[in-house]
């Protein structure tokens, strides 16, 4: 899904670069595949760098490697987020801060640590925080659109009370540094201000973990706040008018009418089991070390599931008929929940997916898998979000919609006239020229 936003912004960025900044974008472009990606993003991965274009190259080659092996392209389009995560994984979309730049909240003091790396495999919390990713990306563009200005950054609200030892669980440590490393390392110079609630005695120790993983910049768009909440309502007011604050922060939005998850304890019955995703799983010896499985596709679009359960640490790769790797994943456990991998097929073909065992360990070496086919895969949550936030948001804008590319490309503009726009497609449709994730 190429990330581009409306040409004549993307035009009047490239105007207002100064020359060293025009310079070290062009030699980077010059060697990297911009696989469709405007300048505007491109340009991200520049500054992040400080201009060092052999340093952004190796930033944006890893950022691709990681964004292709989890089909980013397809996520809006084609993809629904896990019902654990959308549930209880306290985060969301809501508001506008003063600036223009759409408001994220996270609440992760409120997060029930153990409970939600049991509500789905951890790839599909990664593929999760991209979804939000892709989805932020998109209201951002349409804000644009009606500002006729950038807003290419995101202001977040990070909530901490209630942050503890139980946050220090290694598995959620595991999820959270690396949700927070999709976001720092696939779109970079995308955060406006980051303001922090809340903040417990074990705050130090908790972000010396994080701040590993922010470049310099980054850390200075932090807002430290305290723990009086009069204060801090004030504070708030400064960024973010009440009309878009939540109750719990002082606002005048009930918290349940800002479709943002704030967490909780998660009921066990949320729990992902066996039995909820295996219906007629294949049982596969692994005491030689490895098993290989063909997958066959037909000639049309297809979203192919694998789940594995097993008794023993595992690597997966997925091949295509070229031998090019889809999938590789060098850790595969199964002590929180079955594990799940996604691939999107576009032509008749055969893949292989090769398992072999990554830990020593005595007994049995047994690995279930099971592959589940979807033709013609189509998500509903996207637009489904999109046109409630749009209408809480930006009702005059609700036209935006009408002609809403879910392919990455920048929604139509009244404000802008520019001559070199793709044809419009049907909302949602599924970008069938795109075959490799």
């Amino acid at each position: 899904m190429p990330i581009c936003w409306e040409e004549g912004l993307a035009r009047e960025f490239v105007a207002s670069l100064s020359k060293d900044e025009r310079k070290a974008l062009e030699n980077f472009k010059d060697k990297v595949d911009t696989k469709g990606h405007d300048d505007i993003y491109l340009m991200k991965f520049v500054r992040a760098r400080n201009l060092s274009v052999d340093k952004a190259v190796k930033m944006y080659n890893k950022a691709m490697e990681f964004m292709d092996g989890y089909d980013f392209e397809q996520l809006l389009p084609c993809c629904d987020p896990p019902p654990g995560p959308k549930l209880y994984y306290p985060s969301g979309f809501y508001g506008i801060c003063r600036d223009g730049c759409v408001v994220a909240h996270c609440a992760v003091g409120n997060c029930d640590a153990r409970g939600i790396v049991k509500t789905c495999p951890l790839n599909e919390l990664f593929r999760y925080e991209l979804w939000n990713a892709a989805l932020i990306t998109k209201l951002s563009q349409m804000r644009s659109v009606e500002e006729g200005r950038l807003l290419d950054k995101v202001t977040y609200v990070f909530d901490l009370e209630g942050l503890g030892m139980k946050h220090f669980y290694q598995p959620f440590m595991t999820m959270f540094t690396g949700m927070c490393d999709i976001f720092e390392a696939n779109f970079p110079e995308s955060l406006h201000k980051l303001i922090l609630l809340n903040p417990p005695k074990i705050f130090p120790a908790a972000f010396a973990l994080v701040k590993p993983f922010l470049n310099e910049s980054t850390k200075k768009k932090f807002i430290f706040m305290g723990t009086n909440q009069r204060e801090n309502y004030k504070k708030l007011c400064e960024h973010i008018e009440p009309k878009w604050l939540p109750n719990r922060y002082g606002g005048n939005v009930p918290d349940e009418d800002t479709q943002v998850s704030f967490g909780g304890v998660i009921p066990q019955d949320n729990f992902l089991r066996e039995e909820d995703v295996f219906e007629n799983p294949t049982e596969y010896d692994l005491s030689h070390g490895i098993c290989t499985i063909n997958i066959d596709v037909e000639n049309e679009p297809t979203k192919v599931e694998i789940w594995l359960s097993g008794t023993t640490a595992v690597s997966f790769e997925l091949v295509d008929e070229n031998e090019d790797i889809r999938i590789k994943r060098t850790t595969v456990n199964f002590s929180q929940t079955p594990q799940h991998f996604m691939f999107f097929s576009f032509k008749r073909g055969t893949y292989k997916a090769t398992i072999k065992v990554s830990s020593r360990s005595w007994g049995k070496k047994l690995v279930n898998v099971e592959v589940k086919k979807h033709k013609n895969p189509k998500g509903v949550e996207t637009e489904k979000h999109l046109r409630w936030w749009m209408n809480i948001h930006m009702p005059n804008h609700m036209h935006l919609l009408d002609n809403l590319h879910l392919d990455g490309r920048h929604p139509p503009s009244e404000k802008v006239d520019f001559t070199t726009s793709t044809p419009s497609q049907p909302p949602l449709s599924l970008s069938s020229s795109s075959t490799t994730t």
